[in-house]
């Protein structure tokens, strides 16, 4: 199960994605572009401060927006399906009442090669499951004679 665990995390850390950083002014938009092929895309936003608001959209290719989302926390992960092969855009907003920096990582997960990794973890989940089963299946909890008097 580690093994499975582990190598979904390098696979994960070494995925196609960008991380960018703005400072952003009150009702002052920002825009991050991305080439992003079929599969699934995602994007994460720190902002410093819980309360802090932000407005994302994600515009395909052709420029329709297939996600958007108002974020007011400090950390924020949202996915996307990948339809079209293309640059994608991430534009942000910050709606807050102050300026705010923010941070964004955008960029696509590669489902096929996380599946060996899953199929792992899974197996090593159902062993260890029927370890312990096998192992409390015959337990015996000892119990004191009672002396009655």
């Amino acid at each position: 199960m580690m093994i499975g665990i582990g190598w979904m995390v390098f696979l994960s850390m070494n995925s196609h994605n960008m991380t960018e950083s703005f400072a952003l002014n009150v009702a002052q938009t920002g825009a991050i572009e991305i080439n992003l092929n079929d599969d699934i895309g995602f994007y994460k936003v720190i902002l410093p401060e819980l309360g802090d608001s932000v407005f994302v959209q994600i515009l395909e290719p052709n420029g329709n927006i297939i996600s958007d989302k108002k974020l007011e926390t400090k950390l924020a992960i949202n996915y996307f399906d990948i339809n079209q092969n293309g640059i994608y855009t991430l534009k942000i907003t910050n709606i807050a009442d102050r300026a705010i920096p923010v941070q964004i990582e955008i960029g696509q997960i590669d489902t096929e090669e996380l599946t060996i990794p899953g199929i792992i973890t899974i197996l090593g989940t159902v062993l260890m499951i029927l370890y312990g089963y096998l192992r409390l299946k015959n337990y015996k909890i000892a119990q004191p004679d009672e002396n009655i008097s």
